[in-house]
């Protein structure tokens, strides 16, 4: 009786410690959500850090902090207008995946897909960065 006393208290004791790190973890995303900038700024001081060429420490920067300048977007846009952009999001992407491809159609090169979306992707950072800002000036604005 004891035994299992003692083993479900272990049991509860590692459920606690669990849901904490889970509830740290949610709480980390939600701020690079929310500041999608200092992921940027970080992940781009980490690369220096390891001796990585500067030019390409920006490149991973943007690839990695791309998805939360989208999600930050995404939130921002839902909250004003008390709608869902995801599908605009998505054709968004394909757009411009496909005016790269047919860039690269037009240009006589050969169509590669790595390429493509990658600079469709860096293509996607630049445009929801500037949303991003834009939004955020717009909520000042409106909140005055």
């Amino acid at each position: 009786m004891l035994f299992n006393h003692s083993l479900i208290v272990q049991v509860i004791g590692v459920k606690i410690i669990v849901n904490s790190f889970l509830l740290i973890i949610l709480y980390i995303i939600a701020c690079l959500i929310v500041f999608p900038f200092v992921f940027t700024g970080l992940v781009y001081y980490l690369n220096k850090i390891l001796g990585v060429h500067p030019l390409k420490a920006f490149h991973r920067s943007m690839a990695w902090s791309t998805i939360f300048y989208i999600l930050a977007v995404l939130q921002m846009l839902s909250l004003y207008f008390e709608r869902l952009f995801i599908g605009v999001m998505i054709c968004l992407f394909l757009l411009t995946l496909s005016v790269t491809m047919i860039v690269q159609h037009r240009q006589g090169a050969d169509i590669y897909l790595k390429t493509a979306s990658r600079l469709a992707w860096r293509i996607c950072f630049l445009l929801f960065m500037v949303l991003y800002i834009i939004l955020v000036m717009y909520g000042i604005i409106i909140r005055l």
